[in-house]
This record gives C-alpha cells, structure tokens and sequence, in this order.
C-alpha cells in the first residue's frame, strides 16, 4: 500500500493530464507546491510557474520551441535546465511535457526526401540552364 507524505500528494506518480491547464498550450510539469523554487522559475521565464491541483507545477513552454522541436528534445532540455539551475531531486523528481493542440510537431526529413529534394533541384537547375 502506499502512503502520501503528509501534504496529502502522491509520493512518487504523476497524473495523467490536468484538465484546469488548457489543451491548446504546451506546458511542462514536476512535482511541487512552491512555485517560487529557482529551478523552475530559472526554466520557465519568461512564463510564470503555477500551482495547479495544490501537488503540482507548470509552466507555458514557448511556442517557437514547441513547434520546433521533438516531445523528447523539449522535455530533455527542460530536464537539463533544470539539473543546471541545481534542481532538488530529493524535493521534487519527474517531468511530465504536453504539447499543445495548436503546436506542431517537429518535422521528420529522412535521408532519402533529402536526396530526393536534392536531385529534384539539380534536374530544375540543369533544364534551366539549357534552355
């Protein structure tokens, strides 16, 4: 059986979502209830950090970098800056990353559209200058 500390969170879970945040957002979110803490704030400006259901923190992620990059770049880098900004592991642990409704995925060239898309401009180049 499990057993919550005596602030009443879950010790060692994050829930799945959180509806109060709105979906159209990108956000990131650790465990935590003071949304003071340097490594979180350090991470999240220029957006503020929120309490969201008294157990959590979030923040906005940048649109340029939600659209930019991969689920996983974008939750690793958090994850980094926040290691670098000498986040507590024993205060707070886990990282849970939400791409908003409106962010685009970052897109996927594979070697072969590059060459395809380099020789598609070679035959453009070549029957241009022929003519």
């Amino acid at each position: 059986m499990s057993t919550q500390p005596g602030n009443g969170c879950p010790p060692a879970s994050m829930p799945g979502d959180f509806p109060e945040i709105p979906n159209n957002l990108s956000w990131v979110a650790i465990p935590g209830q003071n949304a003071s803490v340097p490594w979180m704030v350090n991470c999240c400006e220029p957006y503020p950090v929120h309490v969201v259901q008294k157990c959590w923190l979030w923040c906005e992620v940048d649109p340029d970098v939600a659209e930019g990059a991969s689920n996983s770049v974008v939750s690793n880098g958090f994850g980094a800056c926040m290691v670098a900004n000498k986040r507590n592991l024993n205060e707070s642990n886990g990282l849970m990353y939400h791409r908003g409704t409106n962010a685009a995925a970052a897109p996927r060239v594979s070697l072969l559209h590059a060459v395809v898309a380099a020789l598609a401009t070679s035959v453009v180049v070549a029957m241009t200058s022929v003519v």
